[in-house]
This record gives C-alpha cells, structure tokens and sequence, in this order.
C-alpha cells in the first residue's frame, strides 16, 4: 500500500497536505529547508539519508542510481523481499 500510495502522489507529506489545504508549510519537519514530497522523504531528506545509512550499516544495502520514485520504491521492495526469506 505504501508503494502504491508514493507512486500515486497520495503519501499524507506536508508537500501533499499543504496543496490540499490542510497544513499551513510544505517544510521538511527535519530542517531539509526543502519542501517534504514523496520524492523528497525517499530520495534526499536529510534525516532520511542518515537512517538509510543505518540501515546499510546492518548490511541491508539501497541502491542510490534509482532514476525516479517507481525505480528508488521497487528497489526497496526488492529488498524487503530478499530480507524477508
């Protein structure tokens, strides 16, 4: 559902809430000074980029030449399978 919802453009980001007219800043709340989209909380957040490079600490790996959001969000649901067996 997460997947299908960033590919969708329907993730609640303040980007998608503040288009709608139910929060008052797009801002990244982690100070990106960037507005918070789906493209920008999987691709370049700050705080996100730091949890990543936790995760891959515990050798689960991302690939970073993902071209798009589908590339970047498939990526990581190939990863979650292999994880998972």
């Amino acid at each position: 559902m997460l997947i299908w919802r960033a590919m969708n453009d329907m993730l609640p980001t303040n980007d998608w809430l503040y288009q709608h007219r139910l929060c008052l800043d797009a801002a990244c709340p982690w100070g990106c000074n960037q507005a918070e989209s789906a493209i920008h909380v999987f691709g370049n957040c700050t705080f996100m980029t730091r949890i990543r490079a936790e995760i891959e600490r515990m050798n689960i790996h991302f690939n970073p030449n993902s071209n798009n959001l589908q590339d970047l969000l498939l990526d990581k649901m190939t990863i979650s399978m292999r994880s998972a067996k």
